[in-house]
């Protein structure tokens, strides 16, 4: 297997919280307070997973209130980098495009990915050529 080293973006995304927090916003934006009830995490968690999201480039605060913050998704018109999120939800919708992704994985790759049927999700990372 080859050694791979992934940029700051991909590495905060990674997180299992984080993950979970940027779904939540690609659905929609999200205060504060709806991302602590649909997360389960306390505040404090909440405000320092936010806080790597922020500083990673991968969301934004769009309002500040008194009571709550609202988040949301950066979606630049140029962007250095993407982090393409799939798990459950797409595999269930569409079953048949997972595993042809999976197997062009591999055949990209030039090995097999081991234990293909056991995958519940994928993070792709995307690189533009302009940010090099």
């Amino acid at each position: 297997m080859k050694r791979t080293y992934i940029a700051d973006a991909a590495k905060a995304a990674l997180h299992p919280v984080r993950d979970k927090i940027l779904r939540l916003l690609k659905e929609d934006e999200r205060s504060t307070v709806e991302l602590e009830a649909l997360t389960g995490e306390n505040r404090y968690n909440l405000y320092h997973h936010l806080d790597v999201l922020l500083k990673a480039g991968l969301a934004c605060e769009l309002e500040s209130g008194s009571r709550a913050r609202i988040f949301g998704i950066i979606k630049p018109k140029k962007p250095t980098a993407a982090v393409l999120l799939l798990g459950a939800k797409e595999r269930k919708r569409n079953p048949h495009a997972w595993d042809k992704l999976i197997t062009a994985l591999e055949e990209l790759e030039g090995e097999r990915i081991p234990h293909r049927r056991s995958i519940r999700k994928l993070q792709v990372q995307i690189g533009y050529s302009w940010s090099e």
